[in-house]
């Protein structure tokens, strides 16, 4: 019998292996094949389809001019290639946000470079404070993709639960049976995952029942058991573990308590649910309060996997004067209390900026927004209604705004507020220019006199430009605004694309930019004596 050496069998399996590598591919990035190992140089519309078909993808967001950036790079062909080798392999992009400026507010991309792992089309981003290197970003992306620990045995499980106080134990006959369950485990970042197959599923599952974790072992598999220090302390799941939603929504309802009173220490846990929350805004010490209380807390009995509650009370506090200014509360009168309101901040990560996002939506349980009649918050029933009649799309949402100013038709720029934002802005068949401001922003006060003559020079284009002004400190609007002053145009026909202005906040160079981005023409008159750009060469606008 012929044997062929070790070291000419060893070549052989390598080669086989980088043919396989190579053979991975995926069809987008503009329909073309990309081979994995390598970094897709994507913009904005690949970007999009990547994340529509992928799973699972890596993107690192740069600017070419960023010396941190440009250490970045290398460092990114390097994590390509380590990815590749994962099973499955995970594809890995890269994007010019300065390039797309759309792209940086879509994905909030405030600093260069910024490194995202996609899955399912939500997004973790790598901690700014860790060094990038390829080590560090590989090891995170696996962390964040391998998350479920295999339990062989009782020493194992009760190193696991010893460890992990948030924990999710998948029992299952088979592998083949898990998949659902590690495609969810990779959307929760602060709870753990562990899992058992075959016979020793049912013997983990005595263990449990032997613990005190569970009351009775499971009589079907696979079920999934969750332990938690809240509470019941655990729950147990035999549903469909083929609908991977129904799985996130059962770990979603359990993840947080269901009433938590609001406060610096549970803020993050409370926005970071994914689950809808209704907030009772009452005076704890008040007999109506109490009783607003009481009615919360038996109504949550019957509505898990519904919503969660939080109970704010104490105005001096800081964390709790941001939330009555977020949702415009704190020009309430004290009759108006005990009220409630519900946000849903549909994003699960930990790593949110703010709470009050562009991903926020707000109710109240108001005739004047949609609403049908509801119990007095005293009751049990205000709570279920507010739940049915939310669930059921019944209820229209609010924003913070100051009160509607008076308009004269000739104003060189128009002062939009949250309420009418909608109408002037993202409805108008004009292309809309919008100043984002603080009043106490001496970068603001500066430019205010500038974009005052702009729209001066621009009132003869009133029919297809608006020049809009809006204060993003008292009004909530639908973009996430990280620095102050944000310009930001919104072209006719491309609203949902707005185009950052980013160069120097002078008049000509500023009709310069809308005539490069606005959808209408701009036909300007030389001979305009008025005009700012009077005098100046086509050139030079």
């Amino acid at each position: 019998m012929n044997m062929r050496p070790a070291s000419h069998l060893l070549q052989l399996l390598l080669l086989a292996f980088a043919v396989n590598v190579h053979a991975w591919s995926i069809p987008w990035f503009g329909g073309k094949k990309k081979v994995l190992g390598e970094v897709a140089e994507l913009d904005e519309t690949s970007l999009d389809e990547l994340l529509a078909t992928e799973s699972i993808s890596a993107v690192l967001f740069y600017a070419p001019w960023s010396p941190y950036s440009q250490q970045a790079l290398p460092m990114w062909q390097v994590v390509a290639e380590k990815l590749a080798l994962s099973n499955p392999p995970i594809p890995v992009g890269q994007i010019d946000a300065a390039k797309y400026p759309e792209v940086r507010v879509k994905h909030e991309i405030i600093a260069n470079p910024t490194i995202k792992l996609f899955i399912d089309e939500e997004a973790f981003e790598f901690p700014l404070q860790e060094e990038r290197t390829w080590a560090n970003a590989v090891n995170w992306i696996n962390e964040r993709t391998n998350r479920e620990q295999v339990v062989t045995n009782t020493e194992e499980m009760d190193a696991f639960l010893d460890e992990n106080p948030l924990a999710v134990i998948g029992l299952f006959m088979s592998e083949r049976d898990s998949q659902m369950f590690k495609k969810t485990s990779r959307h929760f970042d602060d709870v753990s995952f562990a899992v058992t197959y075959g016979s020793n599923s049912r013997e983990m599952a005595q263990y449990l029942v032997k613990l005190g974790k569970i009351a009775d072992t499971p009589t079907r598999f696979p079920t999934l058991v969750m332990l938690y220090q809240h509470d019941e302390k655990a729950a147990v799941y035999d549903g469909d573990m083929g609908d991977y939603h129904k799985v996130d929504q059962f770990i979603l309802s359990r993840r947080v308590p269901m009433v938590t009173e609001f406060s610096a220490e549970t803020a993050d846990q409370i926005f970071s649910s994914g689950m809808p929350t209704i907030f009772l805004f009452r005076d704890p010490e008040s007999e109506e309060g109490q009783q607003a209380e009481a009615a919360l807390r038996e109504a949550s009995t019957t509505l898990r996997g519904s919503v969660v509650f939080a109970l704010a009370s104490d105005k001096n506090e800081l964390i709790q004067q941001q939330l009555f200014h977020e949702l415009a509360l704190e020009n309430l009168e004290p009759s108006d209390f005990p009220t409630t309101r519900l946000v849903y901040r549909s994003t699960r990560s930990h790593q949110h900026r703010q709470y009050m996002d562009v991903k926020a939506r707000k109710y109240r349980i108001d005739a004047g927004y949609g609403a049908r009649a509801c119990p007095p918050v005293t009751s049990p029933d205000h709570y279920r209604s507010f739940v049915y009649q939310y669930s059921k799309g019944m209820i229209k949402t609010y924003q913070r705004s100051e009160p509607l100013p008076v308009y004269y038709g000739n104003e060189p720029v128009v002062q939009a507020v949250g309420s009418n934002f909608q109408e002037l802005v993202l409805n108008s068949p004009q292309d809309v220019l919008v100043d984002f401001y603080a009043p106490w922003c001496g970068h603001c006060r500066k430019f205010e006199p500038v974009y005052q003559s702009l729209g001066e020079s621009l009132k003869p284009l009133r029919n297809t430009l608006r020049i809009v002004k809006i204060d993003a400190t008292q009004n909530e609007v639908p973009v996430q605004i990280t620095g102050f002053p944000t310009i930001l145009l919104y072209p006719a026909g491309k609203k949902d694309t707005p185009v950052e202005f980013r160069q120097q906040r002078t008049v000509p160079v500023l009709t310069k930019f809308l005539m490069a981005h606005c959808t209408n023409p701009l036909t300007l008159s030389q001979e305009d004596p008025n005009a700012q750009w009077q005098g100046l060469s086509p050139d030079e606008l």
